[in-house]
């Protein structure tokens, strides 16, 4: 399976994980419990949607992908509570990161966030064939007064007959972890990220890789 492909299912289950069975999802949101039991309660929580309530699923789908329509407020404390978009975007962006102004931080986030949200929320369907494992324990680490997770999962395609391990690693915040990347064996999705922009920060700076993200959500 090509990167492409292995980048599109991953993100597929990001969503499909993040995602809220129900409406009032507040039970499934991230704290700071170990963040392995957190996931695997959403996992769980999905493949009950899933199973039982297929166009509540749906109804994501098209909420996700409309990213010029605000996101229901339940769905949207979900969303950005349990994913670090400051993280993820301050790593996408790398060591050019501070010499943003706030707007342009700010406005680099948001793109990001439409990007991804449009992108591969087409994929989240109640009629996706996967299945996912947690095989081992949550593995921490700090760096620079900054503490890390990492939960593994063995994520199994029943469609493609194909397995692959991904990574989600989460990031302690004030009050919760929040995932800030995943890695698809071994490949990290914001580094994928980082090197086009930096590539493209090189040559047309900031505006630059706006149009580049702005042409990505157009296409997408």
């Amino acid at each position: 399976m090509n990167k492409l492909k292995k980048l599109s299912l991953m993100l597929l289950v990001f969503v499909g994980l993040s995602v809220p069975a129900y409406a009032k999802a507040s039970p499934l949101l991230f704290s700071r419990e170990d963040p392995q039991h957190m996931l695997s309660k959403q996992y769980k929580a999905y493949v009950l949607a899933r199973t039982f309530v297929p166009s509540t699923l749906q109804k994501y789908q098209r909420q996700l992908r409309d990213t010029d329509t605000p996101l229901p407020k339940s769905l949207r404390l979900f969303i950005d509570t349990n994913i670090d978009w400051n993280i993820y975007a301050k790593t996408m962006f790398g060591s050019h990161w501070n010499d943003l102004s706030v707007k342009q931080q700010k406005d680099f986030k948001i793109l990001v966030r439409k990007v991804l949200l449009r992108k591969y929320g087409k994929h989240f369907s109640p009629d996706a064939n996967f299945s996912v494992r947690f095989n081992r324990s949550t593995k921490y680490r700090s760096s620079v007064e900054k503490e890390f997770a990492k939960v593994t999962t063995l994520f199994i395609s029943h469609a493609r007959n194909t397995k692959f391990d991904i990574d989600f690693i989460f990031f302690k915040g004030t009050k919760r972890w929040a995932i800030c990347d995943l890695h698809v064996d071994g490949v990290s999705h914001v580094q994928t990220y980082k090197s086009h922009v930096r590539r493209i920060y090189k040559k047309k700076g900031y505006p630059g890789v706006m149009k580049a993200f702005q042409r990505a959500l157009n296409k997408s």
